[in-house]
Formats: C-alpha cells, structure tokens, sequence
C-alpha cells in the first residue's frame, strides 16, 4: 500500500484496519506527490519528493491510496510511474472523488464518495498546509481562498 504524505495517519489507519484479510507480508510506505502546490489549482505538473524509489514497487501488488481525485493529473502520474516501475498491479483508493474538476479521464478502483466543486479540507487534507488536522471533512469560504 503506497500513500501521499498529505494523507493523515488516522486515515491510513481507517484503511488499514479495514482490509480483510489482513495480508501478512502487506508494506505500507509513502511519499509527497502534488500538482498544486500552495494554490487551489493545479499546475498539471506532478512533482514527487525524493522519498520515492521505484524498485520499491517491482513485482509487488499496490495500492495507491489518495485523500481526493481532482483534476487527475496527479493519480494518471502516479498509475503510470508504477506500472513503469514494474508493479504486478496497481490500483488506487480515495476518500473523495470530485468529478467536476476532472481535466483526465481517470477512474478510481475504490471511492469513498463523491464530493461538491468546493475547496475541501479536513481528515488530512489542507488548504496551503493548514486545516489539515480538522477531525471532520468541510469546505473553505470563498472570501478565505487565496486565488491563484
């Protein structure tokens, strides 16, 4: 199982507790990946940190779990940098999915739910790193985003 760093632990820890059976040789791991940076668009180029290493994924089973699908440039990225490296399979998990900003046709193995054209924070996921600790999911106020 393979997340971002934006996801929060307890939302990991969800997840996990929930996977049935628990496979015994299952690895979690993660790294940053992002296309928008500080803003509330996406700048279509995904930027990964350094944490990732390829040969961690080759002939393994992955499971990409990620806090929202937006635009999907950043889970296409993800898929394919995996497949590339060599994973048996890959899938991809979210909490939320927001098809209203889609800009690639992507779909995801496993959605939460699908979620309103608003700016969401919350449960791990941040407006320019903050709220993230919020323990619930919500929107931010317009007159509170700082637009790009």
């Amino acid at each position: 199982m393979t997340g971002t760093k934006s996801l929060h632990p307890w939302m990991v820890a969800d997840l996990v507790r929930h996977i049935y059976p628990y496979p015994a040789s299952m690895e979690v791991d993660f790294f940053k990946a992002s296309s928008y940076g500080a803003g509330t668009t996406s700048s279509g180029v995904v930027q990964l940190d350094s944490s990732f290493k390829k040969e961690g994924v080759r002939d393994k089973h992955v499971l990409l779990v990620e806090d929202i699908i937006d635009t999907g440039h950043t889970l296409s990225r993800l898929v394919a940098l995996m497949e590339e490296a060599g994973a048996a399979s890959v899938r991809v998990a979210a909490l939320l999915d927001k098809k209203a900003r889609r800009r690639i046709p992507f779909q995801a193995d496993y959605t939460g739910f699908e979620c309103p054209d608003e700016f969401i924070v919350g449960y791990g996921i941040d407006y320019a790193e903050k709220y993230r600790n919020l323990p619930y999911i919500g929107s931010v106020k317009e007159e509170f985003i700082k637009h790009d």
